[in-house]
């Protein structure tokens, strides 16, 4: 029997920044923050969990995750 219980979360932040100074130069910066965690692949192989009782003891870092750009 196999079970899907793969879960994923997501928390990110961006910004932006503009500004317009005389004679139509613009200055622009942006930065993004993100952090994505999974129960699926925490301990390099994705399916398997550490124990069946509780899938959130298994919660790590996704393959995805990217933390700032």
């Amino acid at each position: 029997m196999e079970v899907n219980a793969g879960h994923t979360h997501y928390n990110g932040l961006q910004l932006e920044l503009r500004r317009r100074m005389s004679k139509g130069l613009l200055f622009q910066g942006s930065y993004v923050w993100s952090h994505a965690t999974s129960n699926e692949f925490s301990n390099g192989i994705a399916g398997t969990f550490a124990t069946l009782r509780n899938y959130a003891l298994d919660k790590g870092p996704s393959p995805y995750d990217i933390r700032q750009a």
